[in-house]
C-alpha cells in the first residue's frame, strides 16, 4: 500500500514543529493587519521568501477560538503553519498523539489539530464527530497562542 498525500489547501494551517513564527498566505485573515518592510525567510528546502506584513489572527477549532499575534504575512509560502515553538514560548504545552494534536496550560486542555497521513492540521467544529480527538463536544475554551 503507497502513502497517499493529503490535499492541503490556503484555507488550512498546518501545526509545524520547524516553524519558527505562524505564517499565513491569506492577507484577508489578518485583523490589525501592518506592512513590513520585505523579511527574508528561510523555508524548509533552503529557499528564501519574504514577509511583507503582519497582523492577529482567529482561528476556530474543535475546542473553541483560538488567538494568533504576530502572524507574518508570507504570500509564496503555499501553506499556512502554526509555530509549535511560538505556541510553547507562550507557556502552553504541545502534545502530538496518532490522532491529533492538544495544547494545554493551567489544567484547560485545547484540541487544536487533527492528523492526517504525516500531517497534523488544526481542526475546525465542522470536524467535532472526528473519532477519538475530544470527549467535551460543547467545549469553548479561548486561548491566546501567540
Amino acid at each position: 500500500m503507497g502513502y497517499s498525500k493529503p490535499a492541503i489547501g490556503e484555507s488550512d494551517w498546518i501545526i509545524d514543529s520547524g516553524a519558527s513564527r505562524h505564517l499565513t498566505t491569506r492577507r484577508e485573515l489578518l485583523e490589525d493587519y501592518i506592512n513590513r518592510l520585505p523579511t527574508s525567510i528561510m523555508i524548509g528546502n533552503g529557499k528564501d521568501i519574504n514577509a511583507i506584513g503582519q497582523g492577529n489572527i482567529t482561528l476556530q477549532t474543535i475546542s473553541g477560538m483560538i488567538s494568533l499575534s504576530g502572524v507574518l504575512y508570507v504570500p509564496d509560502i503555499g501553506s499556512n503553519l502554526l509555530s509549535v515553538a511560538s505556541i510553547v514560548d507562550q507557556g502552553f504545552h504541545v502534545e502530538f498523539t496518532r490522532t491529533g494534536c492538544s495544547v494545554n496550560k493551567r489544567n484547560t486542555e485545547s484540541v487544536i489539530g487533527r492528523r492526517q497521513g504525516n500531517i497534523y492540521f488544526v481542526a475546525g467544529l465542522q470536524e467535532i464527530a472526528f473519532a477519538g480527538l475530544t470527549d467535551r463536544k460543547d467545549a469553548t475554551t479561548k486561548g491566546n497562542l501567540a
